[in-house]
């Protein structure tokens, strides 16, 4: 073989072994955490004051289901208040929430759109409670999740506690890969939390500090995460209950969630370059924790990319042919995968191996978003 193909085999060798340790490094570290988990002191009847704060645009369809969700929540009434932002909706969200019967609930109007980060970086100051709720409109607490929230508080050394989304409807019975990692990237966060450095908040039911609040660049396409950081940038520690639970709707197709992931991609690589002092070993399980868990997420499509590239030039030299036909065959498998998913007929690993692929080209798509640069935080409702 001449130097050519040895520079190709290294570089195809590297890449599929990026891909295959990434999620086995992940156990290994789950593993490590859990033989050297620290004790948090949790308190059930601990409860401070509690701000839910809610960012909506054009939800007159949800709205008032949702803050009826929050002021039915099992916690003392004087001690929990609801502020809203709509963000110049231009259907009924704003005259909705004046309207509703509660004296709990605050709206404010901050003039003009804005987006979540920008409404968040203004509107949270304005917050009276003790601990800081973020929620969207879409998602409904269980009755007794605030106070498994609050629990944690009493321990001074956290920061933030993430709770739990429950995908349903539809989703639930036919889009089954999403569930499954769903529910593997929760065994991770309650891992990760053991150490108190869960590595990102679900957006929809996480709290934090008032005090550990900081403001993020209006521009932030991931607010949960971008704040989950600055928390443990502060040292305070991040937790995630599984118990505390709340159900978030969305439809069965993952095309509906395909613009959002992309997104949520671009926001990734956002928090990355912000967030580089987590790269260096010296921060502990928190830089552990960053590289096993989201560096290689983040990167599986510039490997994918890098594996079938040089395989390809491998296979054009004459080597690795057969090998060359598999990783093709997996390709057009995935894509029949993401087919099914589509008609809401995704079943075992075929389905899972399409989802694979339909979230990584969203995060690839994400890196492209993020370097040609992010101006706008503004969003629009993901729609069942």
């Amino acid at each position: 073989m001449t130097a050519t193909d040895l520079i190709l085999g290294a570089v195809l060798g590297l890449s599929l072994a990026g891909l295959f340790a990434a999620y086995p490094g992940i156990l290994l570290v789950l593993l490590l955490a859990r033989h050297r988990a620290r004790d948090w002191h949790a308190e059930d009847d601990h409860c401070p004051t509690v701000t839910i704060f809610l960012a909506a645009f054009n939800e007159e369809g949800l709205i008032e289901k949702k803050l009826q969700n929050c002021v039915e929540l099992d916690y003392p009434a004087e001690r929990l208040e609801i502020l809203v932002v709509s963000d110049q909706s231009t259907d009924r969200t704003a005259e909705l929430v004046d309207c509703f019967p509660d004296n709990r609930v605050r709206r404010v109007d901050l003039g003009h759109r804005l987006g979540k980060a920008s409404i968040m970086s203004r509107a949270l100051p304005l917050a009276k409670g003790e601990i800081l709720v973020v929620t969207d409109t879409n998602v409904f607490f269980a009755r007794d999740t605030l106070r498994r929230l609050m629990r944690w508080y009493a321990d001074p050394r956290v920061g933030l506690v993430s709770g739990t989304e429950q995908r349903i409807q539809a989703e639930r019975q036919q889009f089954q890969a999403e569930t499954w990692y769903r529910d593997f990237d929760i065994v991770l966060k309650c891992a990760e939390g053991r150490m108190g450095a869960t590595m990102g908040a679900y957006g929809g039911i996480y709290s934090l500090r008032a005090t550990c609040w900081r403001a993020i660049p209006d521009e932030t396409q991931n607010e949960d995460l971008a704040t989950t950081l600055n928390v443990l940038r502060q040292g305070y520690a991040t937790l995630h209950d599984s118990e505390a639970l709340a159900e978030e709707a969305i439809g069965a197709n993952p095309d509906m969630e395909f613009g959002r992931r992309i997104r949520i991609g671009a926001g990734n690589f956002q928090c990355l370059a912000w967030n580089l002092w987590l790269l260096n070993p010296l921060q502990g399980w928190k830089s552990l924790f960053f590289w096993f868990h989201k560096v290689p997420r983040w990167f599986t499509p510039h490997l994918l990319i890098v594996a079938l590239a040089t395989h390809l030039a491998l296979a054009l030299r004459g080597h690795l042919m057969p090998w060359l036909a598999l990783h093709l065959a997996l390709y057009a498998v995935g894509l029949y995968g993401i087919h099914q998913n589509r008609r809401g007929l995704g079943r075992g690993w075929v389905s899972a191996l399409g989802h694979f692929l339909h979230m990584n080209a969203a995060v690839g798509l994400g890196f492209i978003r993020w370097l040609r640069g992010i101006r706008a935080g503004t969003w629009t409702p993901t729609r069942l």
